[in-house]
């Protein structure tokens, strides 16, 4: 009996570093699958401005267009009478998405129509091109820019 808890005694000291052991080796893990979370978090938000961005500066390209065309400047819409000398000027939505209108072609020159499937050769057109660009992060460091325009049939060269 004696030399029974004499080996009992011996072992009692293993099982409590493998008992360490196993804490360490459980912890570690632990710690890996937090900072793996914390990541995944960082991406699902950075994720989601860019999501927001991207519909609030479309959202600003269709209200720069809708205000656009209920505008009227002489009995026209805006467009259809959008003056050379306001070439580059600006408009901010209002969710802050700033929108850039310009002629596409220089000095309001026709040229040719823009590609279609199945374009007719000879067209000319006046072209209007609006730029929406939206910045997004904590700093403001990225942005969305949308790009349209709007085509008008002129003639035929």
């Amino acid at each position: 009996m004696v030399n029974f808890n004499r080996r009992l005694n011996k072992n009692k000291g293993f099982v409590l570093m493998v008992s360490l052991v196993m804490v360490i080796a459980i912890t570690s893990i632990a710690v890996a699958l937090l900072s793996a979370s914390s990541m995944d978090m960082k991406m699902a938000v950075a994720f989601e401005d860019r999501e927001m961005a991207t519909h609030v500066a479309r959202g600003g390209n269709d209200q720069l267009f809708y205000d656009a065309v209920n505008r009227t400047v002489n009995s026209q819409n805006y467009f259809a009478a959008f003056p050379g000398s306001q070439n580059g000027s600006n408009y901010t939505s209002s969710h802050g998405a700033v929108s850039t209108v310009s002629w596409a072609s220089a000095n309001h020159v026709e040229t040719d129509c823009p590609r279609s499937k199945a374009p007719t050769q000879g067209l000319m057109c006046n072209y209007l091109q609006a730029t929406t660009v939206k910045t997004f992060s904590p700093s403001n460091a990225n942005q969305i820019n949308v790009v349209s325009g709007i085509a008008q049939q002129v003639g035929v060269k």
